[in-house]
């Protein structure tokens, strides 16, 4: 494997667009290449301040193609990095240059300033093989301008920001693994098949920067663009399931997340008939903006948390979390007799229980409604009969109005 990486502070000073008899480095070339294609030095001086390049020697005698594809997705990353530098630190790369007298001026002016954010951001992308793809359908291009976008759309909230996309051939699925600190973000990327998990590449970004650790929650919120049903999710539902169950869960193509995009308008429906705000139409007319809604219905689930939780417990390691799985359809139907018949208990607590033991649905219910417990099978050879009305009927009388 003969890789020739770029150090990007060994040769920051090296001037673009001069002309040498003797041949410039790799990185030279296609920096030179994007400077050429776009007309701009401050996207040639990204590419070699703002990355480091380990790819093979074959590679390098396509990258630098201006009419390729790897110049081409170079032009609107290094575009991307400019952007998000002037939204934190204010200066305008590409007008400081389109201002200046001349190239050589610009560099001049640009150069402190962009070693100054370098020390904050940085990317190394790593190809493996003694050669790449460089064709407009080449994943391992797709796949490192996908992480810049990543990072410009969804900024992670640590000052410093460096990111390692890792190519091969031996990867078949994409993986992210955030570091502890937050600062690190290690990309695995296949080099040769389309990844069937292509949004698990950006979806870590995304989830850190709507800071929605729970996989679950963050799930659901993507299914309904709503913050509300996330905080539903987090705040007043815990499920205590297996290490094998939990990621099944929150699958985004899974029952469990089509299931709570309703649940979750239940319990708002329940959490209003009791006194609680309308959170949905909160977070519909956001009048106080994106983020100032978000504190606001943080503020009010979590006083909701005081009056009205629910635990669900699943035995064993596994669980079944098919769109036909009986114990998801149960917990749901919990979630729909609660928004019909909200109880007359101030504080209500609900724990439902699926057991290997259980045969039947089984609900105990304190006269108030104050606390309620489900007994269930987590997946019954045979449905027991008329179990959703063996939920309904124990809370139609403890509820508040009677229908």
């Amino acid at each position: 494997m003969a890789f020739r990486p770029f150090v990007f502070a060994a040769i920051a000073a090296v001037t673009l667009g001069s002309a040498t008899s003797a041949r410039a480095s790799d990185v030279d070339d296609f920096a030179l290449g994007l400077k050429d294609s776009s007309g701009y030095v401050h996207k040639a001086m990204i590419i070699k301040k703002f990355f480091t390049w380990n790819l093979p020697a074959k590679c390098w005698d396509k990258v630098a193609d201006k009419s390729g594809s790897a110049v081409h997705a170079a032009s609107f990353a290094t575009g991307y990095i400019a952007e998000y530098a002037k939204k934190i630190t204010g200066d305008d790369w590409s007008d400081i240059e389109s201002s200046a007298k001349d190239k050589d001026t610009a560099r001049n002016l640009l150069e402190p300033m962009m070693d100054t954010f370098a020390k904050r951001l940085h990317f190394t992308v790593t190809v493996d093989g003694d050669d790449c793809d460089t064709a407009h359908s080449a994943l391992w291009i797709r796949y490192w301008g996908d992480a810049v976008d990543a990072v410009v759309r969804y900024p992670p909230p640590q000052e410093k920001v460096f990111v390692n996309v890792n190519v091969s051939s031996k990867t078949r699925a994409i993986t992210n693994t955030r570091s502890k600190d937050g600062t690190t973000w290690d990309l695995a990327v296949p080099k040769d098949l389309e990844a069937k998990n292509h949004d698990m590449l950006q979806r870590s970004f995304r989830q850190v920067f709507d800071a929605i650790p729970d996989d679950l929650a963050f799930s659901v919120k993507e299914a309904t663009s709503e913050f509300t049903s996330a905080y539903v999710m987090s705040k007043l539902v815990t499920f205590k399931v297996g290490k094998t169950c939990k990621p099944k869960l929150a699958d985004p193509q899974g029952r469990m997340v089509h299931a709570a995009s309703f649940f979750t308008r239940d319990i708002g429906t329940y959490a209003k008939a009791v006194g609680a705000d309308d959170w949905g139409d909160i977070e519909s007319r956001s009048n106080g903006g994106k983020d100032a809604t978000k504190k606001l219905l943080n503020e009010m689930i979590d006083a909701f948390a005081k009056q009205f939780s629910m635990t669900v417990s699943v035995e064993g390691d596994d669980c079944d979390a098919e769109h036909s799985s009986f114990w998801i359809r149960v917990w749901s139907e919990v979630g729909g007799a609660l928004a019909e018949y909200p109880p007359k208990a101030k504080q209500v607590a609900v724990k439902i229980n699926f057991t290997k033991k259980a045969k039947d649905v089984t609900v105990k219910v304190a006269k108030d409604g104050a606390t309620i417990e489900v007994t269930a099978p987590a997946a019954p050879a045979q449905e027991p009969t008329a179990w959703d009305t063996k939920i309904e009927a124990p809370l139609k009388k403890v509820a508040r109005t009677k229908k």
